[in-house]
């Protein structure tokens, strides 16, 4: 049993280094051995925090992490962004059409977390 609670750690320890989860320079990577398990979630509250980003110059990347964009809804915001050019407020959000059919209440959410 212990066995593989091991290579569960391992994978798990092998997946939170990778580039994939980590902030890009804001998070040092510090081995597995080194951090206590029940440290993991301790960890993963600041990162549900997410700063404002720049709907105007952010990637399709960089918008996909905000809380209630997906990456069809970022890429969906890009495009309508080089087509369209640069958003004069966050309520034209509404005119991208993969946002249309988002609730006001959910649409508010996520402005909250963009700016311009």
């Amino acid at each position: 049993m212990s066995f593989y609670r091991n290579v569960l750690v391992a994978v798990a320890a092998m997946a939170l280094a990778s580039p994939l989860f980590a902030d890009e320079a804001k998070t040092a990577v510090v081995p597995a051995a080194v951090k206590p398990a029940i440290a993991a979630p301790a960890t993963a509250a600041p990162s549900a925090a997410v700063a404002t980003v720049n709907v105007n110059t952010s990637t399709a990347k960089e918008l996909s992490k905000v809380k209630g964009l997906d990456p069809a809804k970022a890429r969906a915001i890009v495009k309508y962004r080089k087509k369209h050019g640069e958003f004069k407020s966050l309520d034209a959000l509404v005119k991208v059409k993969a946002l249309k059919k988002i609730k006001a209440d959910d649409l508010k959410a996520i402005e909250a977390q963009l700016s311009l």
